[in-house]
């Protein structure tokens, strides 16, 4: 088991002493982290707390899982190394880059064109097929 835990369901005003407080009763904490939204400033619910040894980690997992903290219950559990994510400006990983004038359907070098931009239309356009 990991050391590193997952706090979710805090209270948006939750500190980071307030949150080394709760979680220090269960063993020796290393690190407190609480994820701010970059653009306002803001907590975003959820935050990380390290411990020393797993047993302390499993302890607190325990005890804390669903406890009230801030008014609302705590999501405690270990926390999950973070997935790196393909770099690029695209969304899904089912996307595939394709040369535009290649086609299956197209063996003999025509350049395929599945749709006519806006101006081609306008503009009397038309493709080589």
């Amino acid at each position: 088991m990991n050391n590193r835990l997952y706090i979710g369901n805090l209270s948006y005003d939750t500190t980071v002493q307030e949150l080394r407080a709760e979680f220090q009763q269960y063993g020796q904490v290393r690190d407190v982290r609480l994820i701010m939204d970059r653009e306002t400033g803001r907590a975003r619910g959820f935050g990380f707390v390290e411990y020393d040894t797993t047993a302390e980690a499993e302890e607190a997992i325990q005890r804390l899982n669903g406890v009230s903290l801030g008014g609302r219950n705590l999501i405690v559990k270990e926390a999950e190394e973070k997935v790196q994510q393909p770099s690029g400006n695209y969304a899904g990983g089912s996307y595939v880059m394709r040369d535009r004038n290649y086609s299956p359907s197209n063996q003999g070098g025509v350049p395929y064109r599945s749709r006519l931009s806006p101006r081609e239309v306008f503009s009397g356009f038309k493709p080589g097929y």
